[in-house]
């Protein structure tokens, strides 16, 4: 036995028989005309299993019937070159390849690097094989609760389509907008530099400007404290000169006033 990596990245294992080992229990292959025994049918043998054809009678569906309806057979490559079909178990596991089938099961997972959460195509395809053991298993003890769940995985089956067409066309839709962004991302580039350069122009120019306004209140500082300056020092000459002027006038009063008295002769 060998192992191979699929194109999703699930590690299988081959037998002799040139088929990769699922978790579904297959019985020995057999010839293609032993096939047509088995399914009752004259015409060729497909992998989608026996059609019943109408009749106006009833049909008795055996459970080997129903099992490769739900689960048809698979072609394998014998060592010859030769092809054979390969039918499900119709049989109940054992206990002990139950235990088996688990180690089986987990040994896929580890061998695989299947991630434990989020999304994960490797770990969904062994779950997938292993609900269609589950769904042989049942199938055996209760058709109809085997057909059941076979419409219930086609839903599953049919849900996830749904989701992956979704997530492909968002995907194109996303790739169509980067695309349509890069077709203007030339132009808009240029844009960016050109007003970048202006704006580095235009810092240079307030910078230029800051510098004359400071220059400017300096200038005036300086003129207003000169100004303060000499309008104090005319202040103080004007004080001191009308004190001057006080102290004539009050002189000359004073003589005035004492030639007047001599006059008057009170003297």
């Amino acid at each position: 036995m060998s192992w191979d990596s699929t194109a999703k990245g699930v590690v299988t294992l081959r037998n002799q028989f040139n088929a990769p080992v699922t978790l579904l229990h297959y019985q020995d292959p057999v010839s293609h005309d032993d096939a047509r025994k088995v399914l009752g049918d004259s015409s060729a043998v497909t992998l989608h299993g026996a059609v019943e054809n109408l009749a106006p009678y009833p049909i008795v569906i055996t459970t080997d019937k129903i099992l490769n309806a739900i689960l048809p057979p698979r072609v394998v490559t014998m060592a010859d070159g030769s092809t054979k079909l390969q039918f499900v178990e119709a049989k109940q596991i054992t206990r002990p390849q139950l235990q088996k089938l688990q180690t089986t099961f987990e040994e896929q997972l580890r061998e695989s690097k299947a991630r434990e959460t989020g999304i994960c195509h490797v770990r969904s395809a062994i779950y997938q094989m292993l609900f269609d053991e589950l769904i042989r298993e049942i199938a055996i003890d209760n058709p109809e609760r085997g057909l059941l769940l076979l419409r219930i995985r086609d839903e599953l089956r049919m849900t996830v389509s749904a989701y992956k067409t979704l997530n492909e066309a968002s995907l194109q839709f996303g790739k169509k907008r980067a695309t349509e962004g890069d077709r203007g991302m030339h132009e808009m580039t240029e844009k960016i530099a050109t007003l970048t350069a202006k704006r580095e122009v235009l810092r240079k120019e307030v910078t230029c400007l800051e510098s004359k306004r400071q220059a400017l209140d300096r200038c005036c500082k300086e003129q207003q404290q000169a100004d303060e300056k000499r309008y104090h020092e005319e202040r103080v000459f004007l004080e001191r000169t009308k004190q001057r002027l006080e102290a004539q006038l009050e002189a000359i009063k004073q003589i005035q006033e004492a030639e007047r008295r001599a006059l008057r002769g009170e003297m």
